[in-house]
């Protein structure tokens, strides 16, 4: 998807072309730090708007 390497490292995963790096700390008391994650998180996984539907009822 993009030019930027797979994550690695000890908390990090990529299986079948999806990838997760869980290796992500948010010190006590640091809101700002921790909202962004939390918006991260609640992101869906799929932006609808890139999604179009065919004549069969599918989806692309």
């Amino acid at each position: 998807m993009g030019d930027d390497p797979p994550p690695s490292g000890r908390r990090c995963a990529t299986v079948q072309g999806f990838s997760l790096h869980a290796d992500v700390a948010v010190r006590a008391g640091c809101r700002g730090p921790l909202e962004r994650l939390c918006r991260n998180g609640a992101r869906p996984p799929i932006a609808l708007g890139h999604l179009s539907a065919t004549q069969g009822g599918r989806l692309s």
